[in-house]
């Protein structure tokens, strides 16, 4: 009927229904038009509103199979305000099962002295194993060991070596009583500079590229993960900053930060500027220990290796971490980061995927054109070196 009400919810009515009465109003402009707001069940306790409006006086919309209204007008303004609701769904951020996002709650009085003792010993534990193989990794392992000193003393042992002791070198014998150290050199070398598919592609600096590649996209992931909760933790503190860190609980059994003290935020940024440098370390000095990698084998090892070294903080949290601080980190409601961020997905401007992408690219094509290719360079010149075409 003309200026009737409607209300339609999207999903979990229940919970809608016992929180957000906000969410529930149902306003009326004039009659014979009704603004129907679609709640969308998200996770957040700001649940976005979709507004579509409805000429109730004008003929019925068309219904399809499963009751769906199929209007044009209709379809087309929703999917604009679901567009609006995934762009500010962006904007939030979600703690991830990490000791690092789990540190945001370190010193709560309320989870108890245990709990944050164990959670103490955690954010310790990640932050010196991390740091620690970090600085192994770039003072040990990120260096050429196929260097030209190295390109000198092959060339020098191949001119003072006889001819049968060289020809059994070249012939990769494993019997070898001497010039054995030359026999798997040699067999490296050829190994890692073999062609794929054609004359132009060799298969370890092929597979070095892709490796690094990957690494790099992991470790940009982390680095976009610890800007975000850096953002989320500076504007949580505009919106709510108080002389009390608390924390509310809402009916859908969620909670959500009602208050956040100068101190935490302070800490918060300490704990995101501390993953940020760790993860440029490993980002750089993993990259190099990929490059010089020597051997096909040892190069998907090392791969391995890498990634575990980036789960540390998430195997740590398993294991060491709470149920209790677990709660709170997997069911606290998502945190705003930006209203800026918002505005640039509307604009369907993809800028954080965007820069993501040409600082990985950019990022490889360095390590390219510093590591790979000098390192594939010297290790076809210690093969030509040692059994001469």
């Amino acid at each position: 009927a003309p200026g009737a009400l409607a209300l339609v919810v999207a999903s979990d009515p229940e919970a809608c229904g016992r929180c957000d009465a906000e969410a529930q109003e149902v306003l009326s402009d004039r009659p014979g038009k009704t603004r129907v707001k679609v709640v969308m069940g998200a996770r957040s306790q700001h649940r976005l509103v979709l507004e579509e409006e409805l000429d109730l006086e004008s003929e019925p919309p068309k219904v399809g199979k499963q009751g769906t209204n199929v209007s044009s007008r209709g379809s087309s303004q929703v999917h604009r305000e679901t567009l609006t609701f995934a762009s500010h769904s962006s904007a939030k951020y979600s703690l991830k099962e990490s000791v690092w996002d789990a540190s945001l709650f370190a010193g709560y009085s309320q989870m108890g002295h245990l709990v944050n003792v164990m959670l103490g010993i955690g954010v310790v534990l990640n932050i010196l194993i991390q740091f620690t193989l970090c600085a192994i990794i770039a003072v040990e392992l990120s260096v050429d060991a196929y260097d030209d000193t190295f390109l000198g003393h092959m060339l020098e042992w191949r001119k003072g070596a006889a001819d049968a002791i060289a020809q059994r070198v070249c012939d990769e014998d494993r019997s070898l009583p001497t010039a054995s150290f030359q026999a798997e050199t040699y067999s490296a070398t050829r190994e890692f500079t073999s062609p794929w598919l054609s004359s132009l592609i060799e298969t370890g600096p092929l597979l070095a590229v892709m490796v690094i590649f990957m690494w790099t996209l992991s470790v940009m992931d982390v680095l976009r993960g610890a800007i975000d909760f850096l953002m989320a933790a500076i504007h949580l503190h505009k919106q709510r900053a108080s002389d009390r860190f608390t924390i509310g609980r809402l009916c859908t059994n969620e909670f959500t930060i009602e208050g956040v003290t100068l101190s935490r935020t302070v800490w918060a940024i300490a704990i995101g500027l501390l993953q940020l440098v760790i993860a440029c370390c490993l980002l750089v000095s993993g990259a190099l220990w990929l490059a010089y990698t020597k051997s096909i084998p040892d190069l998907l090892a090392n791969a391995v290796a890498l990634s575990y070294v980036m789960q540390v903080d998430e195997l740590l949290y398993q294991v060491i971490v709470p149920r209790r601080a677990k709660a709170l980190v997997m069911n606290l409601t998502p945190i705003d980061m930006s209203e800026d961020m918002a505005t640039c997905s509307m604009a369907g401007v993809p800028k954080r995927a965007m820069s993501t992408l040409c600082l990985a690219l950019g990022f490889l094509l360095v390590v390219i054109l510093a590591c790979v290719w000098p390192h594939a360079a010297r290790m076809r010149q210690i093969r030509d070196g040692l059994c001469p075409i």
